[in-house]
């Protein structure tokens, strides 16, 4: 690219003017990871794993900025060793024909400090949506631009119940110290640019709490929901799924989304709320209707929908149908045609489908 314009921003009315011609930086990143662990189970069920995780990054960069008063290529290395260990000890209990299960789950590592280099640029780690998988992970992040250092601590629990055939509920609650700060993890508010925010929930002593749950009381509807909480209370993030299933093929799915890291919430970075549903219904064999759609309830407007008849059978599913996009940066206003979408069973799918409606 020979000319970084920002962002992609859906707004047709905030869209910036064109920068002053500054390069893009060029990056290229050789990462080696390597991990150890051993499982011990104690007589009384204590489940006990020690681990060594050591991890080494090397950058090379050109086209930094000048505004960073540095030198336009650049090399940088940096290492992470960790050592730790996982703890779990699960409790089950059997009443009548139901099967109740208490897990309460720690973990305590210990890294070397790691200091992030600001010549690094932030692309593949801007977004951390913390849940119970990604919470006693040792690289908590999606992607290997920042690395977590220190001491910390990570304790949750779990409860499950189980009854019947695939009838279920649990909870997840946990949460993650650390003994000093990463300040490093804090960046500057979008639309305020002279204060600094945590997009990640980890810079402080203590993360958010991570709060997830999922309830099935058939083998044909399952709920879910997932939710970060910050350490008063506020819901920083959460999300919620409703999915039903009846006949052979006919589903539907509803989900709620809510965003409110941002603490200035402006036209650059602002705080969402969606509704989105997804559904398909068969009317005669093989033939039937497919339906989708997002509704943003900030702006009070439906942001996408689609309709279309569908055909699926084993070998292949085709679709054919109308569709309205109001998130493009069109000054015309949203964008609306045909779409045809086909998946074919031996080759995979065309890429483009419900699922990506978010």
């Amino acid at each position: 690219r020979d000319a970084f314009v920002g962002a992609p921003i859906l707004n047709p009315e905030v869209v910036p003017p064109v920068t002053a011609g500054l390069s893009g930086v060029d990056s290229r990143r050789i990462t080696g990871q390597v991990e150890w662990r051993r499982t011990v189970i104690l007589p009384v069920g204590v489940r006990i794993e020690p681990f060594i995780d050591t991890r080494v990054d090397l950058y090379s960069m050109s086209d930094l900025p000048p505004m960073l008063g540095i030198d336009s290529d650049a090399t940088v290395s940096r290492s992470r060793l960790s050592a730790g260990v996982d703890v779990s000890y699960p409790l089950v209990k059997r009443v009548s024909d139901t099967d109740i299960i208490l897990e309460p789950v720690g973990q305590l590592s210990v890294s070397n400090k790691v200091s992030l280099d600001r010549r690094i640029p932030i692309e593949d780690s801007q977004v951390l949506e913390l849940d119970e998988s990604s919470l006693f992970r040792m690289d908590r992040f999606s992607g290997y631009d920042l690395l977590e250092g220190g001491v910390r601590l990570t304790a949750g629990g779990r409860a499950t119940v189980r009854w019947a055939e695939g009838r279920k509920a649990s909870l997840f609650i946990g949460r993650s110290y650390r003994f000093d700060q990463q300040d490093d993890f804090r960046t500057s508010i979008p639309d305020d640019p002279a204060r600094l925010y945590d997009p990640t929930g980890l810079a402080a002593e203590t993360s958010d709490w991570v709060v997830q749950g999922d309830y099935s009381p058939s083998d044909r509807i399952r709920s879910w929901v997932h939710a970060t909480i910050d350490g008063s209370g506020d819901v920083r993030r959460a999300e919620a799924a409703l999915d039903g299933r009846w006949g052979r093929r006919n589903l539907a799915t509803v989900s709620y989304i809510l965003d409110q890291s941002n603490p200035v919430d402006g036209p650059l970075n602002r705080n969402y709320e969606f509704v989105q549903l997804a559904g398909q219904q068969f009317v005669y064999g093989n033939w039937g209707v497919a339906v989708a759609g997002i509704a943003d309830l900030d702006q009070n407007e439906i942001t996408r929908s689609e309709v279309g008849v569908l055909f699926d059978d084993d070998c292949l599913r085709f679709e054919l149908g109308y569709r309205r996009d109001n998130t493009r940066a069109r000054p015309g206003g949203p964008s609306e045609g045909i779409y045809v979408r086909l998946n074919l069973a031996t080759f995979g799918g065309s890429g483009y489908g419900q699922g990506d409606m978010r």
